[in-house]
Order: C-alpha cells, then sequence, then structure tokens
C-alpha cells in the first residue's frame, strides 16, 4: 500500500535527520559560536571550549540515538503492512511524538554533561579542584607616577600556567620604552580581542607568548589597577592553566624587538625571587604588586587541591 511506504518514510526522517546531523556536528561543529546554526544552549555557548564540547557530545548521542530508532521503526511498521489507513496513521502518529520526544529529551544528557565539565564561566572542572575558593579582587593604584586622568579601560585575560613537575611558566620582557629602562617578569596575557570571550582569549595569549596549549582550570580573580603614565585603567582576569604541550610561539614584532620577551620555567619560590628582583624598578613594582598575590593564591589552590605538595 501506498500509504504504508508513504508513512514509513515519513517516520524515518527524524532518525536519518540525527544521523545526518549527529555526524555534521561530531565530526564538523561550526567554527564559531552563533545563533543561527549548532547545538545553542546558554552552557553550549559560553566559548569555544564548551562550544566544541556540546557539539561533539550531542552529535555522537545523536547517531547513536538515530542508530537505535531506525532499526525499530522499519521493524513495527512491517506487520501493519496490510492494515487500513486510520491504523496505520495512528501507528505512524505514535511512533513520530515518541520520536520528537527523545529528540528534544537529547538535550538533557548533553546539558547535563556540560554542567559536570564546565564551571558556570565556562572553564573546564578538574576532578582535583573540589575546594571552594573566592575569587580574589584587588583594586591598586599606580603610586610610581602621578595621576592625571585615565582614558581608557583594558580588559585583559592572564594565566598563571604550571606543569606535572610543579614548575610556573612566565615571559620575561626587557624594555627601553615610556616607562623607562627596565627588565619585567610577568604572566602570559594580554588585551581581550573585540568579540573574544576570556577563556578564548587567555587560551590564545598562552599559545602565543609561550607556545602552551593550556587547560584553563579557574579563575583566580581580577586585579584592577593603573598605568598613570599612559593613562590606562587595567581590568585584568587571572585564570589557572594547566600546561598540556609546548610548541612554537607566535610573538608580534614588537613583543619580539622592542620587549624580547622569553619564557622562565620557574619553582614558586624562585618567581617569587624574580618578582623581587624585578621590583627595583618602577614598572616591575607595579607588575608586581598586582601578579604576587595571583601567584600566591594559585599556590594555595593548587596545594588545598593536593596538585602540588
Amino acid at each position: 500500500m501506498w500509504s504504508w511506504w508513504v508513512l514509513l518514510i515519513c517516520d524515518m526522517l527524524i532518525p536519518v535527520m540525527m544521523l545526518g546531523f549527529g555526524r555534521i556536528m561530531y565530526k564538523s561543529a561550526p567554527k564559531n559560536i552563533n545563533y543561527i546554526f549548532g547545538y545553542r544552549t546558554s552552557r553550549s555557548m559560553k566559548n569555544q571550549d564548551t562550544w566544541q564540547f556540546a557539539h561533539e557530545h550531542c552529535g555522537s548521542l545523536w547517531w547513536k540515538i538515530g542508530l537505535i530508532m531506525l532499526i525499530p521503526t522499519v521493524l513495527v511498521h512491517i506487520p501493519f503492512y496490510n492494515s487500513n489507513e486510520n491504523t496505520i496513521g495512528m501507528l505512524a502518529t505514535i511512533i513520530m511524538i515518541v520520536q520528537v520526544a527523545v529528540l528534544i529529551l537529547s538535550i538533557i544528557p548533553t546539558e547535563i554533561a556540560l554542567k559536570k565539565t564546565f564551571n558556570d564561566d565556562g572553564t573546564r572542572k578538574v576532578s582535583n579542584i573540589n575546594v571552594n575558593y573566592s575569587e580574589l579582587k584587588l583594586h591598586l593604584q599606580d603610586d610610581e607616577w602621578t595621576f592625571e586622568y585615565t582614558d581608557h579601560d583594558r580588559p585583559t585575560a592572564r594565566a598563571i600556567v604550571f606543569d606535572d613537575e610543579g614548575y610556573f611558566y612566565f615571559v620575561r620582557a626587557i624594555r627601553d620604552d615610556d616607562f623607562g629602562k627596565c627588565t619585567v617578569i610577568e604572566t602570559a596575557g594580554g588585551g581581550v580581542e573585540p568579540q573574544e570571550d576570556l577563556v578564548t582569549a587567555v587560551k590564545r595569549e598562552c599559545l602565543e607568548e609561550l607556545g602552551a596549549n593550556v587547560e584553563v582550570l579557574c579563575k583566580i580573580g581580577v586585579i584592577e589597577d593603573y598605568y598613570n603614565l599612559i593613562h590606562r585603567h587595567n581590568i585584568n582576569n587571572y585564570y589557572l592553566c594547566k600546561a598540556v604541550s609546548f610548541g612554537d610561539k607566535c610573538l608580534t614584532q614588537q613583543e619580539k624587538e622592542s620587549f624580547h620577551l622569553t619564557t622562565l620555567k620557574l619553582t614558586y619560590q624562585e618567581a617569587l625571587a624574580q618578582y623581587d628582583k624585578c621590583s627595583a624598578t618602577r614598572l616591575g613594582r607595579l607588575i608586581a604588586n598586582r601578579e604576587i598575590p595571583i601567584l600566591k593564591r594559585a599556590k594555595e589552590i593548587l596545594e588545598k587541591c593536593k596538585i602540588l605538595k
């Protein structure tokens, strides 16, 4: 009967769609977060990491569900091949309602997985980081240069990067500019680009300045400070990051030729000593005042979580 074939094909649409879109989401999720196509929820759209994770999880789930639903859909229809149109129509409607319900409910496992894997700010949870801590928030003044006015705010994303051996990674800059001639130690980081979320920004900065692929574990805090000399208000967002691998850096021409950026691999005590040494200069003091409290909070978190001894 032609109606049997038509309704069978209709009932196969959702399983086939889940197979097709599931494979697309798992293998080639949309590169950019958008409101038009893809798995779009508030949790999945936090940053690029949550976006990719949600598509891989949901895509894999849809592929499995689509495959599981496809065969029973055909098998359930077979005994009704010679039934009248009303019976076949009722059967097809019931099957379609069940399929739509499964399609909608498949969002729940993905949202649960997102919640288990990521913090509310979109950073990945780590099984060892299970202690409660408050984000460090400080508002510091520039006592090195006279305050006149500020003409711009600069949001930055910065990272305390550590490895499995307990070493921390920083950048060293040798400067000779308006701030004077000085050598400073600083965390990897920099300005957040337009339309860029903080987690994506900090991962990009670590890759550019350290050549490090990092896993963002948690947000340490926000330190606001000022560079009165250039009339700037800095809003520094600090993240605790674990180095996963190292490769080539991607420094800008200015970072190479004007700042001569190099990587420092230091123990916690060596890092404190470097900050202290660089505090002999005015810029060095500004940076140390901002970053030593962050480094101490990072070590406190790692020790409480028994990641560092």
